[in-house]
């Protein structure tokens, strides 16, 4: 018998406080919220780090089918959360690079291509349903040239995105 699954978002008033709990992800990896998504861009995440050095947030949610640069709705339900954070006053004059990632099938220049076109769809969404101003996010594509360790070269989980925090723009 077919299964069917059904995300649901449940909220509920105790005492005059509403409580919300989070709505299950669809994909295999949670959603990150935007409040962890933040602590990883943060400068330093509160250790002893110079402002100075970039700071990033690979996000695995992110994906893309194969041969495609065209965001799923599990991707697009994590950047709502990526453009929560970067519109967080603590990253208001902050700017971005945003990457895109490929898995190492198919030809260099051509993973090379794809990865560039899914970190412009990535910052386009951004731009376009978070309200970010595009002055502020960079679109670079890294191909097949920084695959996950660990994990195999054709595997789906290197299609992803990542976004990096390189401080405040002038």
């Amino acid at each position: 018998m077919p299964r069917t699954v059904i995300a649901v978002s449940c909220a509920f008033l105790l005492v005059g406080t509403l409580f919300v709990l989070p709505t299950p992800s669809l994909g295999g990896d949670p959603i990150m919220s935007a409040d962890e998504i933040a602590y990883q861009l943060a400068p330093g995440k509160g250790l002893a780090i110079t402002a100075d050095q970039p700071t990033s947030v690979n996000l695995p949610t992110v994906t893309f089918e194969f041969n495609s640069f065209q965001l799923t709705s599990h991707a697009e339900m994590q950047l709502d959360e990526v453009g929560k954070a970067l519109n967080m006053p603590a990253f208001q004059n902050s700017k971005f690079v945003i990457t895109g990632h490929t898995d190492a099938v198919g030809s260099e220049s051509y993973n090379q291509r794809l990865s560039q076109q899914r970190a412009e769809s990535a910052v386009d969404y951004l731009v376009t349903r978070q309200g970010l101003d595009r002055g502020r996010l960079s679109a670079v594509g890294w191909g097949e040239s920084q695959l996950l360790p660990g994990v195999p070269a054709d595997s789906s989980a290197n299609r992803r995105v990542e976004v990096l925090n390189i401080g405040k723009g002038p």
